[in-house]
């Protein structure tokens, strides 16, 4: 159980690290999509991955797994509070009567601060975990990163080939030949 929530709590912190380093070098903000939306299929590949691309030393393991079990009871909380949120906006959305969205107002608020929070710790553990890297891994960690990126557009590209899928519109012609 300890290493399942090492797991979650490190993807979401190091998500952010080619973003940063991106920023940094571009002398930008850092762009890019929340945790929740990573974890979920928003682009980024699981940190083990990243582990690898960047080919931690057994010191730099050492000092990652402290940076994680640090951050791995505030991570736990809030994701306990925005599933405990999630709940409630459901109940309301399926409990009989009319529901408007002024009715789940204080659930979204709530969600919105979460999420910040989430956003906020995860940037705060990422510069940690980055602090720790060499400029060589941080450069292996950005083309690896760039080749996910690829793949991830490779198949976007090829799944709009194949036309739209249930409820996503009609069927484009057929190519011809």
């Amino acid at each position: 159980m300890k290493r399942g929530w090492k797991l979650v709590v490190a993807a979401v912190a190091i998500m952010a690290l080619p973003a940063l380093a991106a920023a940094q070098m571009m002398g930008g903000p850092m762009m890019g999509h929340g945790p929740v939306m990573m974890m979920h299929g928003g682009g980024m590949p699981p940190f083990p991955m990243f582990l690898r691309a960047a080919r931690l030393t057994p010191d730099q393991r050492k000092q990652v797994d402290k940076i994680l079990s640090e951050n791995r009871e505030t991570f736990h909380k809030l994701f306990q509070q925005m599933h405990q949120t999630r709940e409630e906006m459901a109940n309301k959305l399926l409990s009989p009567g009319d529901v408007t969205a002024k009715d789940l107002e204080p659930e979204t608020r709530k969600l919105d601060q979460l999420h910040q929070q989430m956003m906020a710790n995860s940037v705060k553990v990422a510069l940690e975990i980055r602090a720790i890297l060499k400029p060589d891994q941080i450069k292996r960690v950005a083309e690896f990163h760039q080749k996910m990126k690829s793949l991830h557009e490779q198949m976007h590209d090829l799944m709009k080939q194949m036309g739209p899928g249930p409820g996503e519109g009609p069927m484009p012609p057929p190519p011809a030949e």
